[in-house]
């Protein structure tokens, strides 16, 4: 068990035996990393503060269910995504709106997805590509999904994933790895790809 999960296991304890004080120091370890978790599925920012307030009452009301041989920060994100999914699912919200922020009308698109050893930028000018591209993101597993999100729609490093995500910078980079095949395969099978410079990208 390291520092951190140690700590967070003590700030548990304490919570259960009543002191506030506790949970206090709780939200402040990881508020920022639920908002980060938050914004790369909602943008609005009111939803989004109204969100990270219910994900912590939610971790409040539910801490005597938290099994202390798990890791604390898994179970809180584990929380905090099954609660915007309920939450979208509500407002019938698609998980991330990226029309204005990534797409701006009539600009050019630079969307990077690098390799290890090359990195070219793709230029998105047709909506038809564009929305090729969310919707081969939006069809990705969640844990995959989200890290694609990450890095290239946000611009987080793999360091700042790693930290918002409480993964190792290896697993990170494996499932950056493993998304971008996925991503690629399926854009071939839509077809295409190759012709429209998709490839170049992934």
């Amino acid at each position: 068990m390291d520092m951190c999960q140690e700590r967070d296991i003590y700030l548990v304890k304490r919570t259960l035996a009543g002191d506030d004080e506790a949970f206090a120091r709780l939200v402040d370890c990881y508020k920022n990393r639920i908002f980060q978790l938050i914004y790369c599925k909602i943008q609005n920012k009111e939803d989004i503060e109204d969100l990270a307030q219910e994900v912590f009452l939610r971790i409040y009301k539910s801490l005597k269910k938290f099994d202390q041989k798990r890791k604390f920060s898994t179970w809180i994100y584990t929380i905090a995504n099954n609660l915007c999914i309920d939450y979208l699912r509500k407002k019938r919200l698609q998980a991330v709106s990226l029309d204005a922020p990534l797409f701006p009308s009539n600009k050019d698109i630079y969307i990077e997805i690098p390799d290890e050893e090359y990195a070219p930028e793709l230029i998105l000018q047709k909506t038809d590509e564009q929305k090729r591209i969310i919707e081969a993101v939006e069809s990705l597993a969640e844990e995959y999904k989200l890290v694609i999100k990450l890095r290239h729609f946000k611009g987080y490093s793999y360091k700042d994933i790693g930290k918002i995500l409480d993964l190792p910078i290896g697993t990170i980079k494996s499932r950056i790895y493993r998304a971008r095949k996925k991503l690629k395969d399926i854009l071939f099978k839509e077809g295409g790809g190759e012709k429209n410079g998709l490839s170049k990208c992934l």
